[in-house]
């Protein structure tokens, strides 16, 4: 939001918060069948998944001012 680019925070904060949990913690539950195991291996792919794009972009925003 610091950059000018509020919209950038918006769709970040929509993906890690509903997006990826929604897709993430259902398919480690369930379908890998790890139980309580698999909503803290959720959490941790959630951060991971969002982190590293966020982090990717916002260092070349900052490169290209």
């Amino acid at each position: 939001q610091g950059l000018k680019k509020p919209s950038f925070g918006l769709y970040a904060g929509i993906l890690r918060q509903i997006i990826l949990p929604l897709t993430i913690f259902p398919l480690f539950i369930y379908t890998f069948n790890w139980g309580l195991m698999g909503v803290w291996w959720g959490v941790f792919a959630v951060v991971v998944l969002s982190a590293v794009p966020i982090g990717i972009l916002g260092h070349r925003k900052i490169r290209n001012l």
